[in-house]
């Protein structure tokens, strides 16, 4: 399977996800219209984020204790995202197959039966395993472009809601969510060969790819929902199938959700060792840890499946622990510009405009980013909860980076070159 299917896959999985899915339907209904203005004014942003940082290098984007905190913000964000999202993911999965598909199955048996299944593939079958995103993702958009044909086809007569009429302060938040909805994608740099091309390009044709899906649903759901109820309801795109199609577009948009769902499960299974293996190449984690790709994705898998038992998944500190983690994913991102402002461009024949051009960019970039985080957090109602899980979230990974690297670094511990081979 060519890599760069797979990381162009990964993109559209992400940005057709459940989690991407529900905040794009409540944005809608707090913003109307707004919101995919939003999305396509947010989009050159990740766009040249994409194409102008590589996430997955070996060596870390800034040295010194700036480059160790920096780790630490994404290592908690990934980490903490792969494990929170994946049960929320897989618990809105189980609870379209009970309430779309089968009455009789339980939701929460069908979450840990996908689990269990999508972790095995990548256990006993990794080269299996990335063919399996294209098909995944063509499902999820095939799906959602069906449901937005036929809303163009019937949308004779009717009018776009009008939106709500929200205090300045929510507006705001609301509209700046929309970061919520490319943040993470660069998750598909984790899952392509090593080795293999840059995955920039790729991923910067996803983004606008899914950029033009999602403003599209927008379009389509914002004609046929009223504004209220979008805003209120806890699965927006299911209500909006239904109202497009009946029963069939819940059924349509019940298997995007899946296939979505077990697209980004089967991204996190298939990331986490490469990402275990950047950190045990900067020095963050023991590099006996890199050799053991099985590891890693043991861990996550039992993470979740612990999630999902305790009854976590559909409760509402999940949802903030989801967005603590796509805050401190913003935030490291708004931070990796930053890093760039001070260093020189690529190494090429650039003149000193273009590298002024570029560096202008990344400030740009980095000032979108981080005002951006700073909207979200001051106008979250949760904004106390949110604060103190990204800080102890950060503060344990700091934590734990310390204490690995010290293990790391015991005599006996160098890194055995042969052991990341193919």
């Amino acid at each position: 399977m060519p890599s760069h299917l797979v990381v162009l896959a990964t993109v559209l999985g992400f940005l057709l996800s459940p989690e991407t899915l529900v905040i794009l339907g409540t944005g809608l209904g707090r913003a109307g219209t707004a919101f995919p203005a939003a999305l396509v004014l947010c989009l050159p942003v990740y766009v040249f984020t994409a194409c102008k940082l590589d996430f997955s290098q070996a060596k870390p984007l800034a040295s010194g204790p700036g480059g160790f905190a920096l780790a630490g913000v994404a290592a908690c964000a990934r980490f903490g995202y792969a494990v929170c999202a994946s049960a929320g993911m897989l618990a809105s999965a189980g609870f379209v197959v009970n309430e779309v598909f089968f009455y009789w199955f339980p939701n929460f048996l069908f979450a840990h039966l996908l689990l269990l299944s999508l972790f095995v593939l990548n256990w006993r079958a990794p080269v299996q395993a990335p063919k399996l995103m294209p098909i995944l993702a063509g499902i999820a958009v095939s799906a959602v472009l069906l449901l937005i044909g036929a809303a163009l086809w019937q949308q004779e007569g009717k009018e776009i809601a009008n939106r709500l009429d929200l205090p300045p302060g929510l507006a705001l938040c609301s509209l700046a969510t929309t970061l919520f909805v490319f943040t993470g994608f660069d998750l598909a740099a984790f899952v392509r060969k090593k080795n293999a091309d840059p995955p920039g390009p790729r991923m910067a044709i996803g983004l606008g790819i899914g950029c033009l899906v999602l403003v599209a649903w927008s379009m389509a759901t914002v004609v046929w929902v009223p504004m209220e109820r979008l805003s209120q309801s806890t699965v927006p795109h299911l209500l909006a199938a239904r109202h497009i199609l009946g029963a069939p577009g819940a059924a349509i948009m019940g298997l995007a959700a899946v296939a979505a769902a077990a697209a980004m499960v089967n991204a996190f299974f298939l990331a986490i060792p490469q990402m275990v293996d950047q950190l045990a190449g900067q020095g963050s984690v023991p590099p006996a840890w890199a050799s053991r790709p099985a590891l890693p994705r043991f861990l996550l898998a039992g993470a979740v499946a612990a999630m999902l038992l305790s009854g976590m998944a559909g409760s509402p500190n999940l949802e903030i622990l989801i967005r603590g983690a796509l805050l401190l994913w913003i935030l490291y991102h708004g931070l990796a510009h930053l890093t760039r402002l001070r260093r020189p461009a690529e190494a090429g024949p650039h003149s000193i405009p273009a590298k002024r051009a570029t560096s202008l960019c990344h400030g740009g970039a980095a000032t979108f980013l981080i005002i951006g985080f700073g909207a979200i957090v001051s106008a979250d109602p949760d904004r106390d909860q949110l604060l103190a899980v990204m800080a102890i979230g950060v503060a344990a990974a700091g934590s734990a980076g310390f204490v690995l690297t010290r293990a790391g670094r015991r005599p006996g511990a160098a890194r055995d070159p042969g052991a990341l081979a193919d």
